[in-house]
């Protein structure tokens, strides 16, 4: 058996945390095979920096 990782869930209306295996939470729909988007950068820049220097 794998390792048994945490997962909150919603089941009927009642949030609860159980332990599955990866295999066993992508069988139940826990777990996407697709990645989460990647945040936006709203990083700025100093603005008494002088850009391109």
């Amino acid at each position: 058996m794998g390792k048994l990782n945490p997962y909150d869930v919603e089941i009927n209306g009642v949030q609860t945390t159980i332990k599955l295996t990866e295999e066993q939470a992508k069988a139940r729909g826990f777990m996407s095979d697709k990645k989460a988007p990647a945040p936006a950068n709203k990083a700025r820049t100093a603005a008494n920096k002088a850009a391109g220097k």
